[in-house]
């Protein structure tokens, strides 16, 4: 399956404005005067950015063109998985306008809020409490329909979903992937997976609403995308950890090493990493280096159990390297 990108659509600004006039008035109790809107689009893959001036304050909004009834569908899983409403302020207060969708932006500090990947290049993302409202964020997921996974289901979704922007898997490729990777089937088979955004790991915001009360480190979870999948919480730190390294280089590793460790140290189940972090390298590549797939695959033959539910630190060390060695 090979998911198909749309132009993005054209924002009526008028519609938008009359939307956000709608949320202040709800939020604030008086009909506000609107001085100034303005519509910035020119935040590369980031949705475009709502402006709009008020006697009072400046209130920022995103605008989100697509997948407003995944982000809706997604609420509605998250709020009966008892997940904290300061984590999913962001989908409960979509407020949709047409075919689209404002989001209030996340404020920190008066600031909007920064994703973790840039968070974790900084002084704050050393905080202990940070790394825990992570571990707590990525564990909650077990809740939102929870069941047991499968190697084959692991398998059947690298070898069938493909984005519309990664190269395609060749068949000698998925034939070797498939010969690697048996060998975990009986650590794979049974373990709780819970249903997770398929690209959660780009959209963990470090700050609360303005208006929201909750811990200065706590995550907020945004835009979910277009689909989910299962997992388990081994394979979100793995996902968590290939992001951050991509993004952040020699800071997300250092963050990522911090994050497995705290894991560790809460009794996390990580025997399973080592493969899970080859899957998603292998991902990586087919969507940002696909030259480098041979290398993302012998690194994924390396790839063996974790002993008393730790991962191999070697082996972690080195899919580090090459994510670093291939951006």
């Amino acid at each position: 399956m090979t998911s198909t990108m749309r132009p993005p659509a054209v924002v009526d600004l008028d519609a938008a404005v009359t939307c956000a006039r709608a949320y202040i008035e709800r939020r604030t109790g008086e009909r506000p005067t609107v001085r100034d809107a303005r519509l910035d689009d020119s935040t590369g893959s980031a949705p475009p950015r709502l402006s709009v001036v008020t006697d009072q304050a400046e209130h920022l909004f995103f605008v989100r063109r697509r997948n407003v009834l995944q982000m809706l569908w997604m609420a509605k899983e998250l709020r009966a998985a008892a997940w904290p409403l300061a984590g999913r302020v962001y989908l409960e207060a979509l407020l949709p306008f047409a075919t689209m969708a404002l989001s209030p932006a996340v404020m920190r500090n008066g600031r909007v809020a920064q994703p973790l990947s840039l968070v974790a290049r900084t002084p704050a993302g050393t905080d202990p409490a940070l790394l825990g409202c992570v571990l707590d964020a990525l564990g909650r997921f077990d809740r939102v329909r929870p069941r047991s996974g499968s190697l084959q289901a692991e398998l059947s979704d690298l070898l069938t979903v493909r984005h519309a922007g990664a190269a395609a898997l060749d068949p000698v490729a998925a034939r070797r992937l498939v010969e690697v990777t048996a060998r975990w089937s009986g650590l794979l088979d049974g373990q709780r997976v819970g249903l997770t955004p398929r690209d959660f790991y780009r959209n963990l915001l470090v700050g609360t609403p303005l208006l929201t009360p909750g811990a200065p480190a706590s995550l907020t979870l945004i835009d979910f995308g277009e689909s989910q999948k299962y997992c388990c919480r081994g394979e979100r730190l793995a996902q968590l950890c290939v992001h951050l390294v991509h993004s952040a280089g020699p800071a997300g590793i250092a963050w990522s090493e911090t994050l497995l460790t705290a894991a560790a140290d809460r009794g996390c189940d990580l025997r399973a990493l080592p493969l899970f972090l080859g899957l998603w390298t292998v991902r990586w590549s087919l969507w940002n280096r696909p030259g480098g797939l041979p290398e993302c695959l012998d690194l994924l033959h390396q790839a063996h159990p974790g002993e008393d539910e730790r991962s191999s630190d070697g082996f972690v060390s080195a899919v580090f390297r090459t994510l670093l060695s291939l951006r």
